[in-house]
């Protein structure tokens, strides 16, 4: 005997709603799709890491204004523990990333907790972004670093190690931030071959 299955209709209102309370999406920030766009590559796209899920130790979170050393920040913060609270705790995102924060970037943010959380803790990311993480503040401090530092002295084997260091961690974040321009031009080049000890020069210039 076919069994009937009551008065079924073609009627979406006769569909459950699924997610019917689920929360819209909310619109990313202008500076935050800025901030994703000029992270290195290798920073985009990260997943979410509970490193307390897998045995692993926390990375080292803090930040002091250093711009070459934002995108890393930013991505370990993102990762460790903003995508470890509640979506909707913005206080508790506010007050992790100002204890996170030292030196001249926590002065610059500290006031942020004064008023209301939610936007204020998009304030602090965007003034951190404006402050540290805009490509051409990064670029910038690169090429400093490398052209204005001391004039190495003869001998200093270290110092070689450490200034052909600087050179390749510049040249792969210029080249990903589109800034190589900046690190390839004359004047710099000048700069950086005058921290060169003397006899490194001489030698290099095939004089004998």
């Amino acid at each position: 005997m076919p069994i009937v299955l009551g008065n079924m209709t073609n009627d979406s209102q006769t569909k459950p709603k699924l997610f019917a309370n689920h929360p819209e999406p909310l619109e990313v920030p202008k500076f935050q799709r800025e901030q994703r766009d000029c992270q290195p590559l290798a920073y985009r796209d990260r997943p979410a890491f509970h490193p307390l899920e897998v045995g692993l130790p926390n990375p080292e979170l803090k930040f002091d204004g250093d711009p070459t050393r934002y995108s890393l920040f930013m991505a370990n913060f993102e990762a460790h523990l903003e995508s470890r609270l509640n979506p909707t705790d913005d206080a508790s995102k506010l007050q992790y990333l100002i204890q996170h924060c030292k030196g001249e970037a926590r002065t610059l943010i500290d006031f942020c907790s004064v008023l209301d959380f939610s936007a204020d803790y998009q304030k602090a990311k965007q003034l951190l972004f404006e402050n540290y993480g805009r490509p051409h503040v990064i670029a910038r401090t690169y090429v400093n670093k490398l052209s204005k530092g001391q004039r190495l002295k003869s001998g200093d084997s270290a110092g070689l190690v450490m200034l052909a260091h600087d050179l390749e961690e510049s040249r792969v974040a210029l080249n990903d931030l589109k800034y190589y321009s900046d690190l390839n031009n004359f004047d710099n080049i000048a700069k950086i071959i005058e921290r060169l000890p003397f006899d490194s020069t001489y030698k290099n210039a095939g004089c004998n």
